[in-house]
């Protein structure tokens, strides 16, 4: 959800089109598998579900792909919003801040961190579409067995309630080594900025390599 209401915030993703375009994608999904199913328990009526089955199959096509390539578009500009404001900061920045940031998480941000935003938003219009195809499902299992759908739903509870148990730890863990990888290059950097002195000096090379590196 943070990072919905982040897009939200950048770019307003979560505009009509989109919604609509999600909704299409899990419906044409839901009656996909709806369609293989009744096939499979009917033998009549096999041209209506063959027809039925490829006009749901090109929507999911078509709406999928619309759903990533309208993603890649507005993420690309949040990505270079985000990138532009950095810049301008770093351009007005004092420079006894810049110095206690450093060059390396401002580097990170813009070339790491922008390539997760863009990465995690594909993953994340496809799952909206996915959460559709539960519902169908949910409703599928509902008419065939109650007692499944209340097994069904308990596992899935206890799975979410793991998950948010978990999210804080992984999260934290997380940012751990986002700080590590931060030092890393950083070294990496300072390894750059002092080549000549210690290809000049074997013993601080390697006494740099084996303590930082």
């Amino acid at each position: 959800m943070d990072y919905l209401q982040f897009l939200h915030a950048e770019a307003e993703a979560l505009t009509t089109r989109f919604v609509v375009l999600t909704l299409l994608a899990s419906v044409a999904n839901g009656v996909l598998i709806a369609t293989i199913i009744s096939a499979g328990n009917d033998g009549s009526e096999q041209f209506s579900l063959l027809a039925l089955f490829l006009i749901s199959f090109l929507l999911y096509l078509w709406s999928r792909r619309s759903i990533l390539d309208q993603t890649s578009e507005l993420v690309e500009g949040v990505v270079r919003k985000i990138r532009t404001r950095i810049c301008a900061r770093v351009r007005a920045a004092e420079l006894a801040s810049f110095q206690a940031i450093g060059k390396t998480p401002v580097q990170q941000v813009l070339a790491q961190d922008c390539q997760t935003i863009y990465d995690a938003a594909r993953q994340v219009m496809l799952a909206l579409a996915a959460v559709g195809v539960v519902a169908s499902s949910f409703i599928y299992i509902a008419v065939l067995s109650y007692d499944a759908l209340v097994g069904i739903a308990a596992v899935i509870t206890a799975a979410v309630l793991l998950y948010l148990r978990n999210k804080n730890v992984v999260r934290r863990e997380y940012e751990e080594a986002a700080m590590e990888e931060q030092r890393f290059f950083g070294i990496l950097s300072d390894q750059r900025d002092g080549f000549k002195e210690l290809r000049l000096n074997d013993a601080k090379a390697q006494d740099f390599f084996d303590n930082d590196v």
